[in-house]
């Protein structure tokens, strides 16, 4: 993903066409990536605090996402596009506003989270937990469905 030249390369898994060479990326940045449902918008995190959201047919920065008190090994978007959710270190889910790039829920969990999932229709979020456990919120609500 990420050259020794500090680019970063989008290809296209089919035809193995090189789309987009996104320059000047921190090689500290690229911890964990995930494209919106268009691929218009590609995020990345990294374990020093930072999201960053690129768009992918120019190549420039859309928003630097900045509020959660950690790094992350796993970042995602809504289905509907409009929020990004990582997984923070601080044991907890953080979202962001993708528009507005506003902090708009934190939801702590008990032992450390390593995977996070939106429900299809987007309505529902889940994180498994260290510890075995899955616990599941409400995505208007920010409160815990299970």
């Amino acid at each position: 993903m990420n050259g020794p030249d500090s680019t970063l390369s989008i290809w296209n898994a089919e035809t193995e066409e090189l789309l987009r060479v996104i320059n000047g990326i921190d090689k500290n940045i690229l911890n964990a990536a995930s494209f919106n449902n268009d691929g218009s918008l590609i995020a990345f995190c990294n374990w020093s605090k930072l999201v960053k959201v690129y768009e992918t047919k120019t190549g420039k920065l859309y928003k630097e996402l900045i509020g959660s008190n950690g790094g992350s090994a796993k970042i995602l978007f809504s289905p509907d596009g409009e929020s990004v959710a990582l997984i923070s270190t601080e044991n907890a889910i953080v979202l962001w506003n993708i528009n507005t790039g506003n902090l708009f829920a934190k939801m702590q969990v008990e032992s450390r989270p390593f995977s996070l999932k939106f429900s299809n229709s987007g309505k529902l979020i889940a994180a498994g937990e260290a510890n075995g456990k899955i616990t599941i919120w409400n995505s208007t609500t920010y409160e815990k469905n299970i």
